[in-house]
């Protein structure tokens, strides 16, 4: 800005002008403190933080500053070197393994009231009621391995055993039943059977092949488990971040009904809602998204030469995410269930890798290589880094996720020391 003054009615010559500083706004300083933060100056950009928060209209940078050092979001230690994290469908409740080997353990906590210690049971594969009520695992002793079902609430009780099936893996359905995969004493071949509270289990698949990798829908409509030969479906913790190698065949079960939809295909993934599938195809060089539904035959929604791996479903079955590798690294894009061109979600050198929708709008996923992902949100076009260390320049690797049935949540086991030497993972 310059002044200039001039005096009608006199031949005195103008003053040159005189230059005025202008104090820096808070969005420059911001500016600054960004890149000197990217440039590793951290003393000069944390400096230039200090003084954006001490603005007057400081109070609008504050979210940003806190994703840019650290965190948004509060984060509470749940539990140390625990693993295998799991919620209860009411998300007032949640699971993790401790200890290793014989010594290996669940527990069971609440998760509201400074996570009390509800339960420690030995065993694993720990699901839950509808209403967090009861809880089911597998406890071996020796060579044998029986279904247990423990009461929670309102009293505790002691655990009561499920007999005449050999389980591998259960989920509670709406009416507290449980659907098992599990083999017949004497019989190597697993299958799909329902077991009542009272009781006999009854058998549920129709294929004669080993039933395996179970998934249930979070209304408890649809339930989704492989076929024969290998693991056919994206499991794990967190109903999707562990996945499983590929299947050429799955099935789809109407839980009412029991009648089943089989599908060929690989890395299948059933939206919350039960009412579609998505899954893999692949010919040649070439890589096929197809998206599915009870009442409707598969159909292609993508179709690229380019790799694909990790089918991700909105729970209303609207889109579906992946990641798939254009050049050298994992990108995540996102189509509609009724085709079109993909949305790119993701422009990083890194690799962007297993996404997972929290709902229908907003989609986690993490970046990096396996020894130091971190988990990101991705909604309205903008990403949030969601968990760190708070100390300059180190991260915290993480290595599982369950988020809570209704998104706001957000279990994770990670090295939040950034120490990766230690085993020790919280």
């Amino acid at each position: 800005m310059f002044a200039v003054t001039l005096s009608l009615g006199t031949t005195a010559a103008a003053q040159p002008p005189t230059a005025v500083t202008r104090a820096a706004s808070t969005a420059e300083r911001w500016e600054q403190a960004q890149l000197a933060w990217e440039a590793g100056d951290y003393v000069r950009a944390l400096t230039g933080v200090g003084g954006v928060l001490r603005a007057p209209d400081g109070s609008a940078y504050r979210k940003r500053v806190a994703l840019l050092t650290g965190e948004n979001w509060q984060t509470v230690q749940v539990a140390e070197n625990a693993r295998a994290p799991r919620w209860s469908p009411d998300g007032m409740r949640a699971a993790f393994e401790v200890g290793v080997g014989s010594d290996r353990f669940t527990r069971v906590v609440d998760v509201r009231d400074g996570f009390p210690v509800l339960a420690e049971v030995v065993g694993t594969g720990v699901v839950f009621s509808p209403d967090g009520a009861r809880i089911a695992y597998l406890a071996t002793q020796g060579e044998t391995t029986q279904l247990m079902v423990r009461q929670l609430s309102p009293a505790p009780g002691s655990p009561v055993a499920l007999p005449g099936l050999v389980p591998a893996q259960a989920e509670f359905l709406a009416d507290g039943s449980l659907l098992v995969v599990a083999a017949i004493e004497g019989d190597t071949r697993t299958a799909l059977y329902r077991a009542p509270a009272v009781g006999n289990p009854a058998r549920v698949s129709t294929t004669d092949s080993v039933v395996a990798d179970l998934v249930l829908s979070r209304d408890g409509s649809h339930a989704l488990y492989g076929i024969g030969g290998r693991s056919p479906v994206q499991i794990g913790t967190g109903r999707g971040f562990a996945r499983g190698p590929a299947r050429s065949t799955f099935a789809l079960l109407d839980v009412a009904t029991g009648a089943e939809r089989v599908f060929e295909g690989e890395g299948a993934v059933l939206s919350a809602d039960g009412s579609a599938v998505a899954f893999l195809t692949r010919r040649a060089d070439t890589s096929i998204v197809h998206l599915g539904t009870w009442s409707a035959p598969a159909r292609e929604v993508h179709r690229t030469t380019d790799q694909v791996e990790s089918v991700a479903i909105a729970p209303d079955g609207a889109h579906v995410t992946f990641q798939q590798r254009p050049r050298e690294d994992w990108e995540l894009f996102s189509v509609s269930r009724d085709g079109g061109d993909p949305v790119r979600l993701t422009r990083e050198i890194q690799h962007d890798l297993l996404p997972q929708y929290l709902d229908n709008e907003r989609v986690l996923a993490v970046m990096g290589e396996a020894r130091h992902r971190r988990s990101y949100l991705y909604t309205g076009g903008e990403r949030f880094r969601l968990f760190h260390n708070n100390t300059v320049r180190t991260i915290a690797p993480e290595y599982e996720w369950a988020p809570s049935p209704d998104g706001t949540k957000l279990l994770i086991v990670a090295e939040r020391d950034g120490d990766t030497v230690t085993p020790h993972r919280h």
